[in-house]
């Protein structure tokens, strides 16, 4: 609560954080909730774009940091298990909105799941190669941290609505 002022002044969340791995864990939960603070609920290209602009802000100012708590996560099994339930929790708010968003498709828990790991898993694997492993033939596109974020949220869009996010 000290702090919200300077979130709140620059335009920025932030938390202050405690150095263990579940500290870690429940900062970005926090943060989430402060990214979501000032989206419109029916929002969702709005909505994926501020989710998208800080990840892809986080691993392209410190991609070595990032790098470092996949490797970690690779090595300590309690770590690993807190970050995969953590990423879990994070796409579920998307799988408990599937039956309402697509009520003809009638989604069982299980598929909905499916789809958002797809699609969440996509992007994943493009931030990685492109900051972390710095491909050179994706990083030859040069973009912006917000071009970037633009990408996997128009991605992510068309792929589970069928249609541009301008539509």
């Amino acid at each position: 609560e000290a702090y919200e002022g300077v979130a709140r002044e620059y335009g920025i969340p932030g938390v202050v954080c405690g150095f263990e791995p579940v500290d870690i864990l429940e900062t970005i939960l926090m943060l989430v909730r402060q990214i979501e603070k000032n989206v419109s609920r029916g929002d969702w290209d709005a909505r994926i774009y501020a989710h998208n602009l800080v990840v892809v802000r986080s691993y392209a100012k410190r991609p070595g940091v990032m790098r470092c708590l996949l490797q970690l996560a690779d090595e300590d099994e309690v770590f690993s298990g807190m970050l995969r339930e953590n990423y879990r929790n994070q796409l579920m708010w998307l799988v408990d909105l599937m039956p309402k968003l697509f009520p003809r498709v009638r989604f069982r828990k299980h598929q909905a799941l499916m789809v958002v790991y797809s699609l969440a898993g996509i992007g994943e694997g493009l931030i990685r190669e492109y900051f972390i492993n710095g491909s050179k033939t994706l990083r030859a596109a040069d973009l912006s941290v917000e071009q970037f974020a633009e990408l996997l949220t128009t991605m992510f869009y068309r792929a589970l609505f069928l249609q541009h996010p301008d539509e």
